[in-house]
């Protein structure tokens, strides 16, 4: 409640805290990851941190990082190869048996929604949407020299990983 409604008395002053209720100030890192279960086992096959801010983890890529999944997405290859799109406009190639990252790269403007696959002549393709803004607890990659203009990017994939 941002302010009080008309005609409601109220303190000259007002002083607020979250009492160092911050959700990332309540849980240890890593804030976020992507996993792969072992279903006939029951068993988390690998995990591995995903996302990086500048607030929270200051570029440390074994933390995750707040919110780093959120409005972000996957999508599996038929050649067993993971793509994921994370916070700060991170995009990895993972191998789906043990999670190594095959392939990285950081877009010049924020990742938002599910990427997306699509096959012409034979050819897979990645789209991916790279039309946000950075959040003020994000490295801005958009201000960087060589930085592409806000729209979808979209990688050819290669036939084997």
């Amino acid at each position: 409640m941002e302010k009080y409604p008309e005609g409601v008395k109220h303190p000259e002053a007002r002083y607020t805290t979250d009492y160092g209720l911050d959700w990332p100030g309540l849980i240890d890192p890593p804030w976020s990851s992507i996993l792969a279960y072992d279903l006939n086992n029951g068993t988390i096959k690998w995990r591995r941190p995903i996302g990086v801010d500048s607030l929270y983890v200051q570029g440390d890529e074994s933390k995750g990082a707040p919110n780093g999944t959120q409005r972000k997405g996957m999508v599996i290859t038929s050649t067993g190869i993971v793509f994921v799109t994370a916070k700060g406009g991170r995009v990895y190639a993972l191998d789906s048996e043990d999670g190594s990252v095959l392939w990285e790269t950081t877009l010049s403007n924020e990742t938002n929604a599910q990427p997306s696959m699509f096959t012409l002549n034979g050819k897979e393709y990645l789209v991916i949407n790279a039309t946000s803004n950075f959040r003020k607890d994000s490295y801005d990659h958009s201000k960087k020299p060589g930085a592409i203009a806000k729209g979808y990017v979209v990688y050819g994939i290669p036939d084997k990983k």
